[in-house]
C-alpha cells in the first residue's frame, strides 16, 4: 500500500494459496493474473470479487492493444478477452512447445508476439493473417525461434532472444537482424526492454545495459554499480510514472 509502505497479502484463490504467478495487468477496474496450469484469475478492485477463467491454461503476458482488445498469451497460443460474451477466445495458434512470452503491437495496429519455440509472430487484426518470421538462411532457427522480449519504439520493433542479445525486425526485408555484433551480448538472454529518450534500458542475463539508438553507444551496469544482482527476473521491468525504470533481479529490485 503506497501511503503506508506496507505490503498486504492478496488470496487470489483459497483453494489454491500456492499459485504459481506468471503474469500480472492491472487496468481501472480489475487486476488480472495469469497462472501455470490455473488459468487466468481477475479481481475487481472495488469489490475484492475473483472470477476465474480456467481455459486458457498456462498463461506468461498480458497486453492491451492499440485497439483496447485484452490479450493474454502462454502455452502454444494467444487469447483475446470477449467482453460481451466474458471468456476468452483463442485467436492465434503459436504451435506445440511453443510458449509466448511477450506481447505488443505496432503504430499499424499489428499485435506481436514474441515465444520462446515458435520465434516472431504477429497478428494482423484486419486481414485476419497470422505471420512467422525468421533471420533467414544465414541463421539457424534456434536463435530466432526463441525470443523473450518486444518494445516498438521509434518506428522499429525491437525483439529481445533467449540467449543471442538484441534484434529487430527489418520491415523492408521482413526478416529479423542483429541490431549489433558486441561480444558483451553475446551469449546473453534479453529479458525486458524499457525505452527512454534516446535510450534503450536493456535488463538481461548480464546484467543491465543502457544502449543508445543514436550513437550505437552501450553501457553496463552490475552489482558495482549498486545491482543487487546481475541476472534479472523474465519480464520484471517496468518505467514508473517518475520516470525511474524498475527491473528485478533475483536477488532484490532494483531501479
Amino acid at each position: 500500500v503506497p501511503k503506508t509502505g506496507k505490503f498486504t497479502h492478496l488470496v487470489i484463490d483459497p483453494d489454491q494459496p500456492a499459485l504459481n504467478i506468471h503474469a500480472l495487468y492491472a487496468d481501472e477496474q480489475y487486476l488480472w493474473v495469469g497462472t501455470y496450469l490455473k488459468g487466468i484469475y481477475r479481481r475487481n478492485h472495488a469489490t475484492g470479487k475473483i472470477k476465474h477463467y480456467p481455459g486458457p491454461t498456462s498463461l506468461t503476458a498480458f497486453y492491451k492493444d492499440v485497439h483496447g482488445q485484452f490479450w493474454a498469451g502462454g502455452r502454444n497460443a494467444a487469447f483475446v478477452y470477449d467482453e460481451g460474451k466474458d471468456r476468452f477466445i483463442k485467436v492465434v495458434e503459436a504451435g506445440v512447445n511453443c510458449e509466448i512470452l511477450d506481447i505488443t503491437d505496432d503504430k499499424n495496429g499489428i499485435v506481436w508476439f514474441a515465444s520462446h519455440g515458435g520465434g516472431l509472430i504477429s497478428w494482423d487484426p484486419l486481414k485476419k493473417i497470422v505471420a512467422r518470421y525468421s533471420s533467414g538462411e544465414d541463421q539457424p532457427d534456434y536463435i530466432t525461434n526463441r525470443m523473450r522480449a518486444l518494445c516498438f519504439y521509434r518506428n522499429r520493433l525491437w525483439v529481445g532472444t533467449s540467449g543471442h542479445g538484441l534484434w529487430f525486425f527489418n520491415t523492408s526485408t521482413k526478416r529479423l537482424e542483429r541490431e549489433f555484433v558486441n561480444e558483451e551480448f553475446d551469449l546473453t538472454s534479453v529479458y525486458c526492454i524499457i525505452p527512454h529518450d534516446s535510450q534503450l534500458w536493456i535488463t538481461t542475463s548480464k546484467g543491465l545495459a543502457r544502449y543508445d539508438i543514436g550513437n550505437g553507444k552501450i553501457i553496463w551496469y552490475n552489482e558495482e554499480d549498486g545491482l543487487q544482482g546481475r541476472v534479472f527476473n523474465p519480464n520484471a521491468g517496468i518505467k514508473s510514472t517518475s520516470g525511474k525504470a524498475v527491473g528485478l533481479t533475483y536477488s532484490t529490485r532494483t531501479a
